[in-house]
């Protein structure tokens, strides 16, 4: 199956987002490294969403959207 741009950009942010939660697992992680084998263009736009998450912890937008 192809993923347009869009949808694989999605699942690198729930990625992201999943992997910053306290209760990661050893199945997420295994599923997380099957995702990234699955398609050759997934590591470049996991570690394009990562990198924006790390920007956004570091300027306080991550943080402030705990309260919501």
């Amino acid at each position: 199956m192809t993923m347009s741009r869009a949808e694989l950009d999605a699942h690198a942010w729930r990625w992201v987002v999943r992997m910053d939660a306290p209760d990661w697992t050893p199945a997420e992680e295994a599923e997380f490294h099957g995702w990234l084998a699955a398609n050759p263009k997934s590591e470049g736009a996991f570690l394009e969403a990562q990198a924006m998450w790390m920007a956004m912890e570091n300027s306080g937008v991550a943080a402030a959207n705990d309260d919501l």
